[in-house]
């Protein structure tokens, strides 16, 4: 391995070793390795839901081992297919349930930055379906709407970093409504001075900020605005404590809402409010009481 570059050396020296180690776990010689071995080793790592590239990688490191060492590698060729994916398997999100999110908000301690922000941030992404990096995309003073009774629903795709963002839906408990959460997280933001740039911002474990009154130390590059990644990470923290299943729940599980649960529960919205049932035309049409009243007067 001495021609490699040092980053693909550290790569394959590691593959190597846990190869090295599987082996010896299972009692068999990693040198020189079997074809028995080798087709077992890469069922492993297809059970365990490595990728093709990543399998590929390990047998180009054994290989490489076996070279050092003047030994000859087995001759097996293997067929590298991407390992099936279930639907709840990590590769791929599952939508979230309302009692999901219901046991999510209600887990969030009220009184801390990071419950206010994850508050917001879930009731948020749930009732508006937007992607998560549109609402990462989001700055303190964009505007955000209550759903209209009479437009249809707005896409969420693209890029639309101009428009408002229109909420899908908004529920009649208070402790769920997304508009309350995200007005007690800028009133949270303006506390600190914070009263434009990012909606959503990193907090470190002692509850600061960045953009406050105390600049964040350590990585304070840019403008402190919650990466995608940061989000899963608070989404899995926060289901963890929560007490949820975490096999396939990530950010996008926000926003993966049951579109025939939506669809009922829109024209339940309509009817209640109405007095009559929805129509078809009207069944992507959701009203809050606000926009009602102020439509009969």
């Amino acid at each position: 391995m001495s021609r490699l570059a040092e980053r693909s050396r550290n790569l394959y020296e590691s593959d190597a070793q846990r190869f090295a180690e599987w082996c010896r776990k299972r009692g068999e010689d990693p040198l020189p390795a079997s074809e028995t071995t080798i087709r077992s080793y890469v069922a492993h790592l297809r059970e365990h839901g490595r990728a093709a590239a990543t399998i590929k990688r390990a047998l180009t490191a054994i290989r490489y081992t076996h070279r050092a060492h003047g030994l000859a590698f087995p001759d097996c060729p293997v067929v590298l297919a991407p390992p099936p994916r279930t639907r709840n398997s990590p590769g791929r999100a599952r939508p979230l349930r309302l009692e999901e999110l219901r046991r999510l908000v209600d887990s969030l301690p009220s009184n801390t930055p990071a419950g206010l922000r994850d508050r917001a941030l879930f009731l948020l992404g749930f009732f508006s379906s937007a992607r998560p990096r549109e609402l990462l995309f989001l700055d303190v003073d964009h505007p955000i709407h209550a759903p209209d009774p009479w437009a249809p629903l707005p896409s969420q795709r693209g890029s639309r970093r101009n428009a408002p963002l229109v909420l899908s839906a908004l529920p009649d408990m208070a402790e769920l409504n997304p508009l309350i959460a995200v007005q007690e997280w800028k009133r949270q933001l303006a506390a600190q001075g914070i009263h434009e740039g990012p909606l959503f911002r990193r907090i470190d474990r002692h509850g600061r900020v960045f953009g406050g009154d105390r600049i964040l130390a350590g990585r304070s590059a840019g403008d402190g605005r919650l990466s995608v990644r940061g989000y899963n990470v608070v989404v899995r923290t926060r289901g963890a404590q929560a007490g949820l299943d975490l096999r396939g729940l990530s950010a996008t599980s926000l926003r993966l809402a049951d579109p025939a649960r939506q669809a009922r529960e829109r024209r339940r919205m309509h009817a209640a409010r109405n007095g009559r049932p929805a129509l078809k035309s009207e069944w992507r049409s959701v009203a809050s009481e606000y926009q009602l009243t102020q439509r009969r007067q």
